[in-house]
């Protein structure tokens, strides 16, 4: 198995991982969502850090930080994916190091109303994880 069917492979485990969430882990994103994130994004909780969206149309911009002092993790040697689902369309953007974050670029129209799964593989074989759904459709 080559490296790309690698990851591939984790990413796939990934997703199905996140689609597992039960309505509790719903609970737990209006909680996240409320938490003030230093680059005006959103906080997901994953292990010892957290991962921070910053979504725009056709951008997106990841951070992670630990969660026990929100200290900025490097991520100049950090890789990742997102997929983004809108309108019963999946677009699956690669993320990459630019400076302390990871960025990336797609078609997505709009990044409010996108559920994104955000995957990120840190320099010491980390992963993290978290998913981002559109605010509008929570109860």
């Amino acid at each position: 198995m080559n490296m790309r069917q690698a990851q591939w492979r984790w990413l796939a485990f990934a997703l199905a991982c996140i689609a597992g969430y039960a309505q509790a882990h719903g609970d737990m994103e209006k909680i996240q969502d409320a938490l003030p994130a230093p680059n005006g994004g959103r906080l997901r909780l994953s292990g010892q850090h957290y991962i921070e969206l910053v979504a725009q149309p056709r951008q997106l911009r990841v951070h992670a930080l630990r969660a026990d002092t929100k200290a900025p993790v490097d991520l100049a040697q950090a890789s990742g994916a997102a997929i983004v689902l809108l309108d019963g369309k999946k677009e699956v953007i690669d993320l990459t190091p630019t400076g302390t974050l990871l960025t990336g670029e797609g078609q997505f129209a709009s990044a409010e109303n996108a559920t994104i799964a955000v995957l990120v593989k840190l320099a010491d074989g980390t992963q993290l994880s978290g998913k981002f759904s559109p605010r509008n459709d929570r109860h």
